[in-house]
């Protein structure tokens, strides 16, 4: 799920590789409970900031799956196709919460 060789190049080494997975780790949960606010509340701006973010650090360190699954919920979110996110968003939350998981457990 998670191609650290890529996220190690991406970070210039594994030192900053590692230091940007506890930033993530810890950044992670709250960003978390924003994107399921902004579900529940219907907030496409919420959602479109908190997947951009997603999109981009995800990639960064290597987790393109879930990089690619925040950046489809951005787009969507972008277009106001409100009736679609219901099946992208579930998918991003779990991979979300996966990926910290895994990551918590390597620091």
């Amino acid at each position: 799920m998670i191609n650290t060789a890529k996220g190690i190049e991406n970070c210039g080494g594994e030192e900053n590789y590692n230091n940007i997975i506890k930033i993530f780790c810890k950044d992670g949960r709250k960003r978390l409970e924003n994107l399921k606010k902004g579900f529940e509340k219907n907030d496409l701006s919420l959602l479109s900031i908190e997947t951009h973010s997603l999109k981009s650090i995800a990639a960064t360190l290597g987790a393109d799956e879930l990089a690619e699954y925040a950046r489809e919920v951005n787009q969507i979110c972008k277009k106001d196709q409100k009736s679609i996110i219901a099946s992208q968003w579930q998918t991003v939350i779990r991979m979300y919460q996966e990926i910290i998981e895994e990551f918590e457990n390597k620091i």
